[in-house]
């Protein structure tokens, strides 16, 4: 087992939760039902309900494993425990990515690593996570892609005519119907730049999208390369 470590559930600076818990929770966890997943401690170690923390996992994500085992496009990461890239208790992140959702794929990616060290990337990439682009559990698209091809793709955040979901709650929008979630300035953001250089749904030039990036940034970023 993982060594515990505080900040995996509390967030050491602030929280709109008491006792500074992060700011997404698992629902056993947040239920205190530590025993849908955990029988009694033995000998100082933790003991599962299941042989493995999967089989823990699928009793209620069943939805989960059937699309990892039909993808026709599968992805080798999805294959083994879900606690390899997903935290069981809490995360600052929706889906509680480990340690976030921008290293969580890089630590087997290390190709697109080293992209994220040149000068202009695309931030939805080195700062929401691969997976705002790719489907990390598997699908049937080229490349594990969201959508069927890399235009579609783009123009579901950079279309001036594109209608995110809000979250008004949680402050986010959700893209991809409603299977990945965003900061919901991201999109304004990616809005202001389409609108500044994307001529229209009608045309069919080759003009170049601008990129939205966090305050202060380049707005003509350039998109990641996929492998």
């Amino acid at each position: 087992m993982e060594r515990p470590d505080c900040l995996t559930c509390h967030d050491p600076h602030q929280s709109k939760a008491p006792k500074l818990m992060q700011a997404f929770l698992h629902d056993p966890f947040a239920s205190k039902q530590c025993d849908v997943c955990h029988q009694p401690a033995k000998d100082g170690k933790v003991v599962l309900t299941q042989a493995s923390a999967k089989e823990i996992c699928v009793t209620c994500h069943a939805d989960k494993a059937e699309q990892i085992e039909k993808a026709k496009v599968q992805h080798p990461g999805a294959a083994g425990d879900c606690t390899d890239c997903h935290d069981p208790h809490a995360g600052r992140s929706p889906g509680f990515p480990k340690p976030n959702p921008v290293a969580v794929c890089l630590g087997c990616h290390s190709e697109q690593a080293e992209q994220g060290k040149k000068q202009h990337v695309h931030q939805p990439a080195f700062e929401q996570g691969c997976a705002t682009c790719h489907d990390p559990h598997g699908n049937d698209n080229e490349h594990l892609l969201r959508a069927k091809a890399p235009n579609p793709l783009c123009l579901e955040c950079h279309a001036p005519d594109r209608k995110p979901q809000k979250l008004e709650g949680e402050h986010l929008v959700t893209i991809f119907d409603g299977k990945v979630k965003l900061p919901g300035k991201l999109l304004r953001q990616s809005s202001d730049s389409a609108a500044r250089v994307w001529p229209g749904p009608s045309s069919r030039t080759s003009s170049g999208l601008g990129f939205g990036g966090s305050e202060g940034s380049d707005p003509r970023l350039d998109p990641i390369g996929i492998a």
